[in-house]
């Protein structure tokens, strides 16, 4: 007992340092079970619905179905329905399998700077993540993220050949870009990361003859998964349409902001500059980041492998800052990639010798950042308290989406299909569960008041109507509680899905901010149950 006082008096930060990372590990498991409760939400079910209308119905992406989704995400997607089905518990179990190989990515990259770092990396991402809640699972920037940090992890590796280092890191970014094409914002920088630490180790050769083989080799790794899946949209006859759709409607969509207002000039400057700054509520994080880096490079005498490792860390935090200005919507789950690289920035101030000099509140004062930065910025969230408590978690939509699901279940028949006017509001949610089928091209409704002078815009509210004119579905659901754009050329009218309404359908259930119409038997009957 008396030795281990004694080590704690010459070295309180180590110990400190355990208790916190034991800790945070604990929450961290307690936050994965009572994850096991969660269900699918928000955009997770408008990802997954296209999928299963190819899967069980063969309409296919982009020109069946209208969606801004790229490829990869879809076939991803698909797969792992296939496997595993398209419930909330399959749901949840991939879900915290791509975290567990994600907290294994961050392991790897910071492993360098010692034990103590790499737990930390880990661990804080682990919290992070689950403390976003149901609706920050299984994101498209989360799902992107796992591939560029196993690119990333090869580069810091130094195993295996340099060619085979350089075609997988391509290799992952490829399939980061087929999810969301500026996830491979990273690549340049892990390329010249790997050429410079490649020639400083003196195991490439000259610099020009190393560069040539990254570049050769990643380009290669990168071109196989964007040519698959161009292949597979190609295949499916979607070509067309996937081009119009990045090619028209994304740089309308990219003029909309977070908060699905139009604007342009140098209003949408300002916007950008004012969200950017606001980090995402993340800027705490840069206090330890920043500490890291600065006693990485010009305190703790660390080697010179360990400051280019810093250095990469760096580099990719600000690029995956960069990374969500480009989307221009600043929602918190686009602040994913930015969030797991400033993490492991921070965790670096745990790095094996950054503590072991100076006065005593010298060597503690890198770990209290982390613990206090850590502590502002997890806090129990009132989900996880009450389910601590016993509470179930909260359902999809407050309860909207098992309730429209309910009545489909017991009511769709045979070839009935059903038609959501809606974007975020559970809708979608509810016809995956009851296996519905889309009656036309048409998830989600925004797309149908943004830009309304747009031809483009005006051809999609032209194709939704004649759709519904020759599919004549049995039930349309109508959200009211949902997101729907503002701003300059953006509309909510639109008379003619009013008059269809009007004249073929009649409410049969309402609920809180939904109705749920039904098509006349003929046009001259009202069917016989109208109740709910």
């Amino acid at each position: 007992m008396s030795q281990i006082l004694s080590s704690f008096r010459k070295r309180p930060q180590r110990f400190i340092g355990l208790l916190f990372l034991v800790l945070l590990s604990l929450y961290l498991l307690l936050e994965a079970f009572f994850s096991l409760q969660w269900r699918m939400m928000h955009d997770a079910p408008l990802i997954l619905y296209p999928v299963f209308l190819l899967d069980h119905f063969g309409l296919v992406p982009y020109r069946d179905v209208f969606t801004n989704t790229f490829p990869g995400t879809l076939l991803l997607e698909l797969g792992v329905a296939r496997l595993f089905g398209y419930g909330d518990a399959a749901f949840r179990g991939v879900d915290l399998a791509w975290l567990a190989l994600l907290l294994a990515s961050a392991w790897i990259i910071v492993r360098g700077f010692g034990r103590r770092s790499a737990w930390a990396a880990a661990a804080l991402f682990g919290v992070a993540y689950l403390n976003g809640g149901q609706v920050l699972s299984f994101q498209r920037d989360y799902i992107g993220l796992l591939p560029v940090a196993a690119g990333v992890a090869t580069a810091v590796s130094r195993r295996g050949p340099l060619w085979l280092r350089s075609w997988l890191m391509g290799l992952f970014f490829g399939l980061a870009t087929a999810v969301k094409p500026h996830l491979g914002l990273g690549l340049p920088l892990v390329g010249l990361f790997l050429v410079w630490d490649t020639v400083a180790e003196g195991e490439g050769g000259k610099a020009a003859g190393t560069f040539l083989r990254v570049v050769v080799f990643a380009a290669l790794g990168l071109a196989l998964p964007l040519i698959g899946v161009f292949v597979w949209v190609w295949r499916l006859g979607a070509w067309e349409a996937y081009r119009e759709m990045i090619s028209v409607y994304i740089p309308l969509y990219l003029g909309m902001t977070g908060d699905h207002v139009t604007i342009r000039g140098m209003r949408r400057w300002l916007y950008l500059a004012r969200s950017y700054g606001q980090l995402g509520g993340h800027g705490l994080w840069l206090l330890p980041a920043g500490l890291g880096v600065y006693l990485l490079l010009f305190r703790a005498g660390s080697p010179p492998r360990l400051r280019r490792r810093v250095l990469l860390l760096l580099g990719l935090t600000v690029a995956y800052s960069v990374y969500v200005v480009l989307g221009g919507k600043f929602w918190n789950y686009h602040w994913v990639p930015f969030l797991f690289f400033v993490l492991l920035l921070a965790a670096v101030v745990l790095a094996d010798g950054i503590d072991e000099s100076g006065t005593f509140w010298q060597r503690l004062f890198p770990l209290l950042t982390l613990v206090l930065a850590a502590v502002l910025s997890f806090p129990p969230t009132v989900d996880f308290v009450a389910q601590t408590f016993g509470s179930p978690p909260r359902q999809p939509n407050d309860g909207r989406v098992d309730e429209i699901a309910t009545y489909l279940q017991e009511h769709l028949k045979p070839g009935d299909t059903v038609q959501q006017i809606d974007w975020t509001g559970g809708a979608t949610q509810a016809m995956l569960i009851a296996g519905a089928r889309m009656a036309t091209p048409y998830m989600e409704d925004y797309v149908f008041y943004h830009h309304v002078s747009h031809p483009y815009i005006q051809k999609q509210r032209r194709r939704f109507i004649e759709a519904l004119q020759r599919t004549r579905p049995r039930f349309i659901i109508y959200v009211s509680d949902t997101p729907r754009p503002r701003g300059f050329d953006t509309s909510t009218d639109f008379p003619e899905l009013e008059t269809l309404l009007d004249r073929d359908y009649v409410v049969v259930k309402q609920g809180d901010g939904y109705k749920i119409y039904e098509r006349f038997r003929c046009d001259c009957e009202a069917p016989a149950e109208t109740g709910g």
